[in-house]
């Protein structure tokens, strides 16, 4: 496991929030969540995250991608 200085997690986890309460809402505009998708990409890449994780942590969010906009069942 991989420790972060906690000013990079906490921007991480940050991000992490924003796009949970945007996908939680179902009313997620998919370009704010392409935006945060791209700033957690691009954070975890400053960070130099495992290459596993991040392709991990892609695919999830190409996922998440799938359910914005669409209503919740």
């Amino acid at each position: 496991m991989q420790q972060l200085h906690p000013d990079r997690q906490g921007e991480i986890i940050a991000i992490l929030n924003a796009i949970e309460c945007h996908v939680e809402e179902g009313l997620g505009n998919p370009d704010v969540l392409h935006h945060l998708a791209d700033a957690l990409v691009a954070i975890v890449a400053i960070v130099d995250v495992d290459a596993r994780a991040v392709t991990v942590i892609t695919r999830k969010l190409d996922k998440l991608r799938g359910c914005v906009g669409q209503p919740r069942r």
